[in-house]
């Protein structure tokens, strides 16, 4: 998704921690500047087949699957990059 600051903001699965990681670019390009979040690594195998959306209020909002407990996970950001 791209935020408000016209950059990309990405989730993805961190295999090494079988958890949600979030990455907002540092430019347009993700080539330099980039900072990534872990936003949940519970100990549960979690941040599988994850999807982002950016709310009405300029936050990221996270839906993705735990595949340990076999539910569907939801984590909204407190910052527009979630740090």
């Amino acid at each position: 998704a791209i935020g408000r600051d016209g950059r990309p903001i990405i989730a993805h699965h961190d295999l090494h921690r079988s958890a949600l990681r979030v990455t907002h670019c540092g430019n347009a390009t993700c080539s330099a500047g980039n900072t990534s979040t872990l936003v949940d690594a519970p100990t549960n195998v979690v941040g599988l087949e994850p999807s982002l959306a950016i709310g009405v209020d300029g936050l990221p909002v996270i839906s993705h699957r735990d595949s340990t407990a076999g539910a569907l996970k939801v984590a909204k950001c407190g910052t527009a990059t979630c740090q």
